[in-house]
């Protein structure tokens, strides 16, 4: 435990408007099927905070340019555990769409 609170990229807080977003729907903001942008969704296949299953429905929903990438046996901290992976597929994305 004490290792893990060491670790400089553990997060200690967060803030409580960044929690009330993720359950808040904002009537302000546009329907996922409007979206007009790019998107690269990047899942981890073991990810049980943002499942595969579920990230897949929204895809499925979105009518904009986009793609999908499931990283065969990661889980849900892409971009701390599986850095290696997960920066070339947004770079290679920017590189696409930027």
């Amino acid at each position: 435990m004490r290792r893990w609170l060491r670790d400089p990229l553990f997060v200690h807080a967060y803030r409580a408007s960044a929690w009330v977003s993720l359950f808040l729907h904002p009537q302000d903001k546009p329907a996922v099927e409007e979206m007009t942008r790019p998107v690269r969704i990047i899942v981890g296949e073991n990810d049980r905070i943002l499942a595969v299953k579920p990230t897949q429905m929204f895809y499925d929903r979105l009518r904009c340019p986009k793609d999908l990438v499931v990283v065969p046996g990661a889980g849900h901290m892409l971009p701390v555990e599986y850095l290696s992976t997960t920066v070339p597929l947004v770079v290679e994305w920017f590189r696409q769409h930027l």
